[in-house]
């Protein structure tokens, strides 16, 4: 490699942190209300059928009756971009995200109409740059960025705290970049450019050998066991048994 090859190298590694995984971005109602923590949240999303005005109607008149039920007010619904990142199936770096339960980011787009810097503007940008589609699972690589008004208030936007007391700028996931599938995932992960085979993933085994043991990594993960400690239990990579188990 010469001096200046280096320069695609290292944009790459620069541009090769954040999330890479399976989500989704929905548009729908989340109703901001107390009481719901992990997957209960999911309790609080509100999907139109279709794209009509009728069915957000239909959406918003059960987001609002919900945030009444529990304590909330009808304003307590509103209009979101939903991302979702399934933990099983996202990776930072070579390793399993620790999530806890899946990531789930809402961000009003009420500001969509108003001039300045929003989280939504950004979402939405990022979302129309790349043809994200709406509603469906995909493959893709999130960065975390600051909130682009927060950041304009000056200190005053910082409103999150640190593990040390720090105060800091609250921010998202964004999508930067899309994947045809789980192997161009899985290949951008580990520097491959080629189809995922035995040779790129350095796992020897063959299908037969994995259809095997497929039914015990399935009740191990059932049982509570993280992908990565059993992807370390039987000495395979953690992208292939991603593939295997999806």
């Amino acid at each position: 490699m010469s001096y200046w090859d280096q320069a695609a190298a290292g944009a790459k590694e620069e541009s090769g942190g954040g999330v890479i995984g399976k989500a989704r971005i929905d548009l729908g109602y989340f109703v901001f209300v107390s009481g719901f923590a992990g997957d209960e949240r999911g309790k609080c999303i509100f999907l139109p059928d279709d794209e009509t005005k009728e069915a957000r109607t239909v959406a918003r008149q059960a987001a609002q009756q919900f945030a009444i039920a529990n304590g909330g007010e009808s304003r307590s619904a509103r209009w979101c971009a939903i991302t979702t990142l399934y933990k099983d199936h996202c990776t930072r770096g070579s390793e399993l995200v620790s999530w806890q339960n899946d990531r789930l980011e809402t961000v009003p787009l009420w500001t969509l109409h108003q001039d300045g810097p929003s989280a939504a503007q950004l979402l939405m940008d990022q979302i129309n740059e790349l043809g994200v589609s709406g509603g469906v699972d995909f493959f893709g690589q999130f960065t975390w960025r600051t909130d682009p008004y927060a950041e304009s208030l000056g200190d005053a936007g910082k409103t999150e705290t640190d593990d040390d007391g720090q105060l800091y700028y609250p921010g998202l996931y964004v999508p930067v970049r899309l994947f045809a599938d789980v192997n161009e995932a899985r290949n951008f992960i580990t520097g491959s450019s080629t189809e995922t085979s035995t040779e790129t993933t350095g796992n020897a085994w063959d299908d037969a050998t994995w259809e095997a043991v497929l039914p015990e990594m399935r009740e191990l993960k059932e049982s509570g066991t993280s992908l990565k400690d059993i992807a370390d239990g039987y000495e395979v990579p953690l992208p292939e048994l991603l593939k295997r188990l999806k």
